[in-house]
């Protein structure tokens, strides 16, 4: 998807959701979707922020808490890395599904798929009785330049 097919997809997708919630269209939910759809990877509501700022938009941390919820549940965005404690989020919309590697000590998040993890989740749901409609993974340990660190200072004099 480019750019600009994906920014004509979130207008109808936050639109149609807004329509249906009998909820507005405000200046400011615009100017958040524009914002959010031009920051790579993962962020938080600080980032979102700045990014307004610096795009000359006025804007509350408030209105940013109170709309990236209204972005997840219309499609656009999903909560990610839940494990660190703080709202992170990411683009969802034209974005192929991936899950999370979390380093708990420097916080480096590596995007992997695996479809033996697939394969395994979709078992395990069928051998409870579930249908799957989402899911949400993240392994947290040590990256190697953490560990190579820390081995460093055990070693060094």
């Amino acid at each position: 998807m480019t750019k600009a097919a994906i920014h004509r997809a979130a207008r109808q997708r936050l639109d149609l959701y807004l329509r249906e919630r009998g909820l507005r269209r405000t200046s400011e939910r615009e100017e958040l979707l524009d914002c959010v759809l031009g920051i790579p990877g993962h962020f938080g509501p600080d980032e979102v922020l700045s990014a307004l700022k610096r795009a000359g938009y006025r804007a509350s941390l408030a209105t940013i808490y109170r709309n990236l919820p209204v972005l997840c549940a219309a499609g656009i965005l999903r909560r990610t890395c839940l494990s660190s404690g703080e709202m992170r989020y990411e683009r969802a919309l034209g974005a192929e599904h991936h899950d999370h590697l979390i380093c708990e000590q420097c916080s480096t998040v590596v995007e992997f798929q695996y479809e033996a993890i697939e394969v395994l989740q979709e078992a395990v749901a069928e051998r409870y009785g579930f249908e799957l409609t989402n899911h949400h993974l993240e392994l947290i340990g040590r990256c190697r330049a953490c560990r190579d660190a820390a081995e460093d200072r055990r070693v060094a004099p």
